[in-house]
Formats: structure tokens, C-alpha cells, sequence
């Protein structure tokens, strides 16, 4: 039987490109391992949409080979979801392993970052996390391994 064999990427669709790289890349400390614009034939048919065109940021962070794939639609445009996105069928959130939840927290905060709370610890006590909204309100969990 044939299978997935790694998790390649996590796309996420933005509204602000820069926007959205001022949170990925300047807060969170990811890479831009590729920047391109994409139209014509291939993404229309791939996209399952006429005249698509579209900016994609592919990030990568220090340890792992899966990456974030930010995607702003300039044709047709983007939708924005209705209601908690924590309740919508489908992905709700991804997480990412941080090296100091406390200062980030901080950082991420005082340049208005909206969280849900404060890192809270784990009942087991192994981790330390949060979630907090992307400028797209794509829900992020941080995690601190303690």
C-alpha cells in the first residue's frame, strides 16, 4: 500500500504578506527558504480556480524539515472565515517548539500580539505553552519543553 512518507509543509492562506512575515519570520524567528509569485495554467488547475495568481513564502525553522508555505491570493482574493476558528471542521491550530516561552511571550505581547492567556504549564509538567493569534487570526501553539 502506498503512504505518506513526511510531512512537507503547512500552507497558510494571508491577507498581508508583510504583515504575516513580520510575525513568522521577525517574531517567531523562521527563515524565508523561498519567496515566487505563481500563475497560469499549473495553479489554476492545482487551485481548482480560474486566473489564480498568488505569492507564496515558504519558511523553515532551525530543526525539522517541515516547513511553513504562507499564500497570499492577489486573484481571486481571499475569504476570510466566520466565527471561532477553534471550533471550525478541519485544522484549528499547529504548534511550534519555542527555546524561551516566557521572553517570547513578552516580546510578542508589547508589539500587540493577541494571546489566550499567559504560557501555562503543563498538568504532567513536562511543557510549557500558549496559543496565540497570527495577524491572519491563524491560532499558534507555543510550546517550551522544560
Amino acid at each position: 500500500m502506498a503512504k505518506a512518507t513526511e510531512v512537507r509543509h503547512i500552507g497558510i492562506v494571508v491577507d498581508d504578506m508583510e504583515e504575516a512575515l513580520g510575525f513568522y519570520r521577525d517574531m517567531l524567528g523562521l527563515t524565508v527558504a523561498r519567496r515566487m509569485n505563481e500563475a497560469g495554467a499549473y495553479i489554476d488547475n492545482v487551485i481548482a480556480e480560474p486566473d489564480v495568481e498568488v505569492e507564496t513564502v515558504k519558511l523553515s525553522a532551525e530543526v525539522g524539515p517541515t516547513l511553513i508555505e504562507l499564500l497570499r491570493f492577489t486573484r481571486p482574493g481571499t475569504r476570510m472565515p466566520e466565527g471561532n476558528r477553534a471550533l471550525i471542521v478541519g485544522p484549528t491550530h499547529f504548534a511550534m517548539t519555542v527555546d524561551d516561552l516566557p521572553t517570547l511571550y513578552d516580546q510578542m505581547s508589547a508589539k500587540g500580539i493577541v494571546f489566550n492567556c499567559p504560557p501555562q504549564t503543563s498538568p504532567d509538567g513536562k511543557a510549557m505553552l500558549t496559543y496565540c493569534q497570527a495577524p491572519d487570526g491563524t491560532l499558534v501553539e507555543l510550546v517550551q519543553m522544560l
